[in-house]
This record gives C-alpha cells, structure tokens and sequence, in this order.
C-alpha cells in the first residue's frame, strides 16, 4: 500500500511538470506613437516571457533590470526611454497587455513574469500586446489567427 502512494505522488508531479518538446507560437502586437503596428508570430520555449517574445521579434528593445522588480521595458525601436533613463516618459510607458476573455487584460505583473495570478501569460495560441501612451491605451487589437494563422487555438 505505501509503494501505492508514493507511485501516486511521483505521477502526479510528474504531471504537473512541462513536457512540452516542441516550441509554442504566441502572437505579438507593438503598437507605437505614431500609428506604426508591428504584429508577428513568434514561437517560443518553455517558460518564456513577454520580454522573451519581444527579444526574439527581431525589433531593438531596451530594457533594465532591476533587483528588486525585475526587469523594466524601456524602449522599442528608438520609442519610450532609454534604459540609463528608464521612466523618461511621464505618465508615459509601454503598457503591457494579454488576451483573456473578451479581449486584451492590463498585466497586473512585469514582462519578465511566467504567471499572472495563476494564469500563464504566454502560451500557445496567445495574444501579447504593448502600446507607448498613457495608462488605459489599448495596443491594437487581432487575433492569434490573423496574426500566426490557423491552427494552435
């Protein structure tokens, strides 16, 4: 009986481990000042992060690390701050916002988290999206589909 359950144990973290062997695709939106919108497919391992999406989109990202809050998104292709200077902006940023249902949610944690809550922020199938402005601008919206193309969701 107590082989039984430790079996059981051992299953059941089994379980709760990723066994993901190939990568994910996730859909990124950069939305910029002056009506440019970059939308791209990005695939991506395990645990990855928004700051992973938007380091492997190809675009020119500034970032800091601090110890305390980890890392801050400062600038993308030239817009928001320099990372020597990381809150340049006023009440200006680079909002950070994931799909959930009935459309893009304001993150509640940094870019460089895995989970919201309980919720894994990027996943197959999902929506990320940043927007330079004020708190409450939305980046543009779309769908995994019109972005990545059929398939994952």
């Amino acid at each position: 009986m107590r082989a039984f359950i430790v079996l059981a144990l051992i299953a059941l973290l089994l379980g709760c481990t990723s066994t993901r062997t190939s990568p994910g695709k996730a859909a990124l939106i950069v939305d910029f000042v002056n009506s440019t919108v970059v939308k791209t497919c990005i695939e991506f391992g395990e645990n990855a992060t928004a700051l992973d999406l938007l380091k492997s989109s190809g675009l020119k990202i500034d970032s800091k690390d601090d110890p305390a809050f980890g890392p801050g998104l400062c600038g993308i292709e030239g817009v928001g701050c320099p990372s020597s200077n990381c809150f340049c902006g006023g009440n200006k940023y680079w909002g950070f916002y994931y799909d959930s249902e009935g459309g893009m949610s304001y993150s509640n944690v940094g870019v460089g988290s895995v989970f919201d809550g309980n919720r894994t922020i990027v996943r197959d199938g999902a929506v990320i999206g940043f927007r330079w402005g004020e708190f409450g601008q939305l980046p543009e919206q779309a769908s995994f589909e019109s972005i990545c193309g059929p398939g994952i969701k």
